[in-house]
């Protein structure tokens, strides 16, 4: 990975360091403590507040063994999803990688491939990753490198790449 952040304080919102592109990885590590019920992992336009623009909201829930995947713009969330049982346990470490494509996040946790979230907003709009809840954050890792493609140069608009928000 190309850039780390150790020890993220919650609540709290550091910039995505060279933004979002296909091919980003994001890999945060940590755990929760035994009595954890959630925490969550949210992917933010331009941070200022926790409900900002969330492009992309992960959202481990242990009380019922799913993780919920949404997003937020303009006051509302968007239709929840939550298929597939959650392979995280309360008071385990954890891996959690978020690949970035150009028409989904791909998400890994602990090694495994666990879903598919499709881009309800244009990723090159994610500028911060924030974490909430029950959790203690270990590390944030930034990898991967941007491809030579039209819409990083502003040759495509929002439109091209994956919608009109």
């Amino acid at each position: 990975m190309n850039s780390t952040i150790r020890n993220p304080v919650l609540l709290t919102s550091p910039p995505i360091p060279g933004g979002m592109f296909p091919g980003r990885m994001v890999r945060v590590k940590g755990s929760t403590p035994l009595e954890a019920t959630k925490f969550g992992l949210n992917f933010q336009h331009h941070y200022k507040n926790a409900y900002d623009m969330i492009a992309f909201h992960f959202n481990p829930r242990f009380t019922s063994n799913t993780a919920v995947r949404n997003h937020y713009i303009a006051g509302a969330w968007g239709v929840e999803e939550e298929d597939g049982a959650l392979p995280l346990t309360p008071g385990t470490p954890f891996d959690i990688l978020f690949i970035c494509h150009y028409d989904r996040f791909k998400v890994m946790i602990n090694g495994a491939h666990f879903c598919d979230f499709f881009h309800r907003v244009p990723f090159h709009r994610i500028s911060n990753i924030n974490a909430w809840g029950d959790v203690s954050i270990e590390s944030i890792e930034f990898g991967g490198t941007p491809p030579p493609v039209d819409y990083l140069s502003g040759q495509a608009n929002d439109d091209q790449v994956c919608g009109p928000y």
